[in-house]
């Protein structure tokens, strides 16, 4: 896995002005979920990737893009 611009709790108050920031600059106007980050996670541990070897799975919403 390969994320980045995810929010997670850890560091919340702290984070703020941070956040901001990241997301005054990310493509899809926003930080991405937890959620979304187990989703591919769970697909990676799910069957259907099993021809998925090696690879790395970047969940960013296009901020490397």
């Amino acid at each position: 896995m390969a994320e980045a611009g995810v929010a997670f709790a850890r560091g919340e108050a702290a984070q703020v002005e941070r956040r901001t920031k990241i997301i005054a600059a990310h493509p899809m106007g926003r930080m991405g979920l937890p959620s979304e980050v187990a989703t591919a996670v769970g697909y990676l541990l799910d069957d259907a990737a099993g021809f998925t070897i090696g690879a790395a799975l970047t969940v960013d919403g296009g901020s490397l893009a």
